[in-house]
């Protein structure tokens, strides 16, 4: 009898390692109906237009756009990098949004940290209008979202020149971005400021994952899914916008595919796989105008395997998908960041 009851054990602890799912049940749970705040507007998928489950996006009131009372600040923050093995260190910098309240002197407050990678054309700059600003401080002054540093990275290489990039897909440099934001940008960010950071090992990044995400929109989002596959111990969050997981070397503007879908399903489990047991969850957001059942297909693709799991908590679930009207555009990130956001890092 002890014999039956112990390879039983084995079995499951087997299955469950398998994709990492230790800490997860395996029945997927269903997305509650979002009540529509007071000035809220609400945009509602129903289930099985393009996917299994409804979703219902929320568009900010208008009112958010205007400069908020309780703003957050701005510094522009240098590094240097030399991971691209060209024998060049490169100067670059980052944009630091910290919240309203954050004091550099207050060493007992931490600060959970969103890393956000921009489109085709665009850099760490000119990304975010002052208008999308109103509306973070506007979120998080409300409440909406949690109070996150944001920092905001570029793949370019050289400020003023597209045809270098660290993401693989102009210039002649590999695809070693997520190394540039893993071993140049995070431990200058995260030893400046009020973080969860406790020193600068490997082990101490993975100790603190749960504390930090990863997001992108477009081709940004293209890097996103590389930093799911290739930095997943450093990140427990990753909100792609508006591309789908591509291969590593595609160009997502130009039709790259991949070989087969057991190819890219090998690329999305092979991190999982690696890290047993390793809690994550992927929030994916996309617009009508530009096809979103695509990337509802991407999430009903993923779900055939046993890694995934649908639902809003990040305690029992690893897979969300937000559904939008609104077009192409890095002008809607806010957006995305408030159906994100409260997922990843609230109560």
């Amino acid at each position: 009898m002890k014999k039956h009851s112990l390879l039983l054990v084995l079995l499951v602890v087997v299955l469950l390692i398998g994709c990492g799912k230790t800490t997860q049940t395996a029945t997927a749970v269903k997305p509650q109906a979002q009540d529509v705040p007071e000035g809220f507007t609400a945009f509602t998928y129903p289930a099985g237009k393009y996917f299994e489950y409804e979703t219902t996006w929320l568009r900010l009131p208008s009112a958010y756009k205007e400069e908020a009372e309780q703003k957050g600040t701005l510094e522009e923050v240098a590094y240097t990098t030399d991971v691209y093995g060209d024998g060049v260190t490169y100067e670059k910098h980052v944009m630091v949004y910290l919240p309203y309240g954050y004091d550099q002197n207050d060493k007992d407050t931490k600060y959970n940290v969103v890393y956000y990678e921009h489109g085709d054309g665009q850099n760490y700059k000119t990304v975010f209008t002052q208008e999308q600003f109103n509306q973070l401080d506007h979120m998080m002054a409300n409440g909406d979202i949690p109070r996150v540093i944001i920092v905001f990275t570029t793949f370019y290489m050289i400020d003023g020149d597209k045809e270098v990039s660290g993401d693989g897909r102009t210039g002649t440099l590999p695809n070693l971005f997520y190394k540039e934001v893993t071993e140049s940008i995070l431990p200058v960010i995260e030893t400046k400021y009020n973080t969860y950071l406790t020193g600068t090992t490997k082990e101490d990044f993975v100790a603190t994952r749960d504390h930090r995400a990863f997001t992108g929109y477009s081709r940004g989002s293209a890097a996103t899914w590389n930093m799911f596959h290739n930095a997943f111990e450093y990140f427990r969050f990753y909100a792609p916008m508006s591309v789908e997981v591509v291969p590593e070397q595609g160009d997502p503007d130009h039709g790259m595919e991949w070989s087969s879908d057991a190819e890219k399903m090998a690329y999305l489990e092979a991190p999982i796989k690696a890290n047993p047991g390793m809690p994550f969850f992927i929030y994916t957001c996309k617009g009508t105008a530009e096809h979103a059942e695509k990337q509802a297909k991407l999430v009903e693709f993923m779900l055939t395997s046993d890694c995934f799991i649908y639902g809003h908590d990040r305690e029992t679930s690893n897979l969300a998908i937000t559904i939008s009207n609104l077009n192409h555009s890095d002008r809607h990130v806010p957006y995305y960041f408030y159906d994100s956001l409260p997922v990843f890092f609230g109560k």
